[in-house]
């Protein structure tokens, strides 16, 4: 944790001191959030009713450290914020404690330093889980080759909605205090896949870091010292355009309703997207940094996105429905142990054509293709998860290319279908718009 970032806050806003007052928007929580000590960090969980944030610690009277702790507050029911309070043991230890991520709609914490049956065992990060209200014992993740990689003094990560993604600030150089963005995925066996940087459109010459995913898993926010910025680090934000985590809109800043002339890192938004909360000295009132709020405009929220899955979901029935199947195509992922099955069954079966879609990069609309020669009639059918149908034609006797535009950008966000069949079999492909 690049916990430093507090004593450069604290020289830049020295030297601007009395530059013309920043049009920021930003709201502090008041003092059932701060103390006068610094608190930073604020990881909000995606229903909006629990935040947890970090508090700087004095020095800790046995190990004779300085560092900080986590701690939590609910929100009460009439919309304001209980007072908070820190988080035991294993959470805290004698350093520098956080919480990176949360995860699940709620039920799992990624939580910065690596812990062996909840006691600290060095660098890395680790996860807990709630069960029946209860949180585990925080334990390492496995994330192959991250400590061979992890070459800098400071790393960070969060983690995405669903639990399956992390994206992980460090730097391969060593000793480098400026990061990169890297992306992990969950394996099957429950271990992370190696990082892998994630470009050059996300990452500049110079740092990245406090990396958040939105919700949906299409947005990710992030701070950067690159040129252009208003202050040391800005807050910017860039929108996945496929599967991949690879391809990613030009970086936007978020300008300076949210960023200030000072170093803006760590940054949430909850699942509905009206608020962000983030650490500053900016609009600090009772320690050196503190928690604020800002009310996001449109233009600040996640945008809507396509992303085409890039494996098949397959069904294969006599006389298919594809209302009635729907809730089948939708249990039917990639992880299912029916895929060669059924790849093979498409192979045998529709050998004679293909069936492709593609998204079209700039807009939130995609391409279906038809390739080849089928003399049976086909219909197109585009459902949601709940097996409505939103678009439904025929084709009749295939014969060579058959493409067309299909505008989905009306539609709510949510997993959708889009389904070829000629009534006795099925062929579907999944596509999520986020």
């Amino acid at each position: 944790m690049k916990t430093n970032y507090k004593l450069a806050s604290i020289l830049i806003i020295l030297f601007s001191y009395g530059l013309s007052a920043q049009p920021c928007q930003h709201i502090n929580m008041g003092a059932s959030i701060n103390s006068e000590h610094s608190e930073n960090g604020p990881k909000i969980s995606p229903d909006g009713k629990t935040l947890y944030f970090w508090r700087w610690r004095s020095q800790d009277e046995k190990s004779k450290k300085y560092g900080h702790d986590i701690w939590k507050s609910e929100l009460n029911s009439d919309g304001t914020w209980a007072a908070a309070s820190k988080m035991g043991k294993p959470f805290n230890t004698g350093d520098f404690n956080a919480v990176e991520g949360v995860g699940r709609n709620g039920g799992s914490l990624l939580l910065h330093g690596a812990f062996n049956k909840g006691k600290p065992s060095g660098k890395g990060f680790s996860m807990s889980v709630k069960t029946d209200g209860k949180w585990s014992a925080p334990q390492e993740i496995e994330i192959k080759d991250f400590k061979k990689m992890d070459m800098g003094k400071y790393s960070g990560g969060t983690l995405s909605n669903d639990g399956t993604v992390l994206v992980l600030a460090f730097s391969e150089i060593k000793d480098s205090e400026e990061n990169d963005l890297y992306v992990s995925f969950k394996e099957p066996d429950g271990t992370w896949s190696r990082p892998k940087n994630m470009g050059k459109k996300v990452n500049s010459a110079l740092g990245e870091a406090g990396p958040f995913i939105s919700a949906d898993g299409a947005t990710l926010y992030f701070s950067s010292n690159r040129p252009g910025g208003v202050g040391c680090y800005d807050i910017y934000m860039t929108t996945r355009k496929d599967n991949t985590w690879e391809n990613w809109t030009e970086p936007k800043n978020l300008g300076r309703s949210v960023n200030t002339n000072v170093c803006d890192i760590h940054f949430s938004i909850d699942a509905k997207e009206e608020y962000a909360y983030l650490g500053t000295v900016n609009n600090s009132k009772f320690g050196d940094e503190d928690i604020v709020t800002v009310k996001l405009n449109d233009s600040l929220k996640p945008k809507k996105a396509l992303v085409i899955l890039t494996s098949d979901s397959m069904l294969v029935q006599n006389k298919v429905d594809p209302v009635k199947n729907a809730t089948a195509l939708h249990n039917f992922t990639s992880d299912s142990s029916n895929v060669k099955t059924a790849v093979s069954f498409l192979n045998s079966k529709f050998n004679s054509y293909n069936f492709n879609i593609y998204p079209n990069p700039t807009d939130v609309n995609f391409f279906l293709e038809l390739t080849g020669t089928y003399t049976k009639n086909l219909t197109i059918t585009i459902m949601d998860m709940n097996g409505k149908i939103i678009t439904n034609e025929q084709i009749e006797h295939l014969d060579g290319m058959y493409t067309k535009r299909f505008d989905v950008s009306e539609y709510s966000k949510g997993i959708y279908f889009v389904a070829v069949t000629d009534g006795i079999s099925i062929v579907s492909k999944r596509l999520v718009i986020q």
